[in-house]
């Protein structure tokens, strides 16, 4: 398949963001044990589903492929057949690309490698709050958001000794953002959840 790419390919989906980007990237990581052989050939991932969101926002009918192309192209096409499937994601691309520019919708490779990390990491680590989420002190996208950051229950164990709970959730990264949340109210009352369970 990467042989078959031209240099600077744009891998266009319907979904892409969420569903294929993902699979044929760690595909490729578990097939060559790096996602170089792949990046190197692209520029990136453009999501025709999201294009289409964000274009079409009050649109009634739903955003799927085949009901796009219906009702955008006045056409029908056997969505089950992988031929006719792309032909139609190449028309549906060509109908938007004619009038928008499809950049706000790409991801680029480095980017995408990037995304797919931070979820193996959040993956990894997300399993390590669970009792702070049936509790009720964290809640679930806060406890994703920890998790995705590389954080683990035992870096909050180890914060708690040190009333550093705070510290470590509102950190900022690169992007400006904490690293968790900037609220003392959460973060107080998972260190004191920890604290108490050590007991």
């Amino acid at each position: 398949f990467i042989d078959f790419l031209p240099e600077h390919s744009l891998l266009v989906a319907h979904n892409c963001h969420n569903f294929d980007m993902r699979i044929l990237l760690l595909h490729v990581k578990d097939s060559l044990n790096s996602f170089t052989p792949l990046t190197e050939k692209i520029d990136g991932f453009m999501d025709t589903l999201k294009m289409a969101r964000s274009e079409y926002p009050d649109r009634e009918g739903g955003f799927t492929q085949e009901a796009l192309v219906r009702d955008l192209l006045s056409e029908t096409y056997d969505a089950h057949n992988a031929l006719s499937d792309v032909q139609a994601l190449q028309k549906l691309f060509a109908f938007f690309t004619a009038s928008h520019s499809y950049s706000p919708y790409t991801i680029d490779a480095d980017s995408a490698v990037d995304m797919i990390k931070q979820k193996v990491v959040q993956r990894k680590n997300f399993p390590t709050f669970s009792q702070l989420i049936s509790d009720k002190i964290m809640s679930r996208k806060m406890a994703e958001t920890a998790a995705a950051s590389g954080l683990t229950f035992d870096h909050l164990n180890t914060a708690a000794k040190r009333d550093g709970v705070y510290a470590l959730f509102s950190e900022i990264k690169a992007d400006g953002k904490p690293r968790v949340t900037k609220s003392r109210a959460i973060a107080q009352r998972v260190q004191g959840y920890v604290k108490d369970l050590k007991k």
